[in-house]
């Protein structure tokens, strides 16, 4: 009897989990960072505190933001490359020998001598 697979396993078992680590790894490369707010010079001091609290705090949750993206498609990009690879690939039974030609290897070095 087959255990049931969580949907982590099964994630990391399918054949597009090599993909989508490498645009979670070059998302968490090439994602820009947060720009400082323009604070105006008329702004009540209290209110330029306020913004640039609120600009550290996402400065925050991006680097963890990106991390979380870098680690997870570092996870699926490989574990998952090699084996999900050999699992998509078709069976060494599937492939019978009347599907591939007979092939003469004598027939093919006499053709290639009287070329």
């Amino acid at each position: 009897m087959e255990q049931k697979k969580t949907p982590i396993e099964l994630l990391l078992k399918h054949p597009v989990a090599p993909v989508v680590g490498g645009v979670l790894l070059a998302a968490s490369y090439l994602t820009d960072e947060p720009v400082p707010p323009s604070i105006p010079n008329g702004l009540p001091e209290a209110t330029a505190k306020q913004w640039m609290l609120i600009y550290n705090q996402n400065q925050q949750r991006f680097q963890r933001r990106m991390s979380l993206f870098k680690d997870l498609g570092m996870v699926l990009l490989g574990y998952s490359s090699a084996q999900t690879v050999m699992e998509a690939l078709p069976k060494r039974g599937a492939v019978t020998a009347t599907q591939l030609p007979a092939v003469d290897g004598d027939a093919i070095r006499r053709a290639r001598g009287a070329m």
